[in-house]
């Protein structure tokens, strides 16, 4: 699919039409803070939520590991 074609589908699509997409996905996402270079798994049971109108991302407390060496 190309992008112009995706964007006509985003466009159709509601914000609870992308949570439900993003959950779908949430085993090919994580989360990456640059300021601690750390990666956090998303949330197992509310990965995605509303907040106001826009999408929320949860993480999981616990860091999966760092992906860079501090130095």
């Amino acid at each position: 699919m190309d992008i112009k074609e995706l964007s006509q589908i985003y466009n159709k699509l509601s914000n609870e039409d992308l949570i439900n997409i993003f959950e779908m996905s949430s085993d090919r996402i994580f989360v990456w803070n640059p300021h601690d270079k750390t990666c956090y798994d998303l949330d197992n049971d509310v990965p995605f939520c509303f907040n106001g109108p826009r999408i929320q991302i949860n993480i999981e407390d616990i860091f999966i590991k760092p992906m860079v060496t501090k130095e």
